[in-house]
């Protein structure tokens, strides 16, 4: 073990699905475009 180092015991671990509404609250860009790549493969801005 590494001197000086602190370890702590987990207890428990809480897993949990956030709903469409707070993803959309939560999020920093607008999507206006379904698609990711044009029909040639080439990424759309």
């Amino acid at each position: 073990m590494i001197s000086g180092l602190t370890t702590k015991k987990i207890d428990s671990i809480e897993f949990g699905l956030l709903s469409p509404e707070d993803i959309r609250k939560m999020s920093i860009a607008q999507i206006v475009v379904a698609d990711t790549y044009d029909e040639d493969g080439y990424p759309i801005d």
